[in-house]
């Protein structure tokens, strides 16, 4: 990752708004049939970054830039978060309000494909409040505030035929926080 902030800076890419996320790699398995061996090595690398607009996280498919990696160094770079300048202040509805619209819809939603029917049971871990950035976001003329609701939800294994078991599956869910 210290590399990925050396060129950011050096080619002034990294910006204020920009935070480290994460670091993923892309390793390849072999099989030797000699010494009966496996082994794994590492191939390419992608170092993630985030945004936080004024203390808020920028959140969605178009809020994220990547610097890869391949053998020889450096081998590409994607930036999905347009510039940005700060509008108007909007007033937003307060946590509980769309936490109780969200129960009171009466219907398990998520941004995550559902593989689950028949919800049981919905735990909300966080409600938490983001920009939400689109993807495609170049032509996106503002982004404003949203919540995003993330926890679990239990329901039948739509997978399995038959009698289906019940899981747990993760979900999110993105309301607007303007009022």
């Amino acid at each position: 990752s210290s590399k990925a902030f050396d060129f950011m800076k050096e080619n002034k890419l990294q910006t204020e708004q920009m935070v480290f996320k994460d670091v993923s790699f892309v390793d390849v398995g072999s099989f030797s049939r000699e010494t009966k061996q496996e082994s794994n090595k590492i191939v390419a690398a992608a170092v993630h970054f985030g945004y936080n607009l004024d203390g808020i996280p920028a959140w969605g498919p178009g809020a994220k830039s990547t610097l890869y990696f391949g053998a020889d160094g450096i081998s590409g770079y994607y930036r999905a978060m347009p510039d940005m300048k700060k509008a108007d202040i909007a007033k937003t509805k307060a946590p509980q309000r769309v936490l109780s619209e969200y129960i009171e819809q009466g219907k398990a939603q998520s941004l995550y494909r559902l593989h689950v029917g028949a919800v049981s049971q919905i735990t909300i871990d966080k409600v938490e409040l983001v920009y939400f950035v689109d993807a495609g976001n170049k032509t996106q003329q503002s982004v404003t505030p949203h919540y995003l609701l993330s926890g679990t939800f239990i329901g039948q294994d739509l997978a399995t035929k038959g009698a289906s078991p019940e899981i747990e599956n993760d979900f999110i869910w993105m309301a607007s926080a303007i009022d």
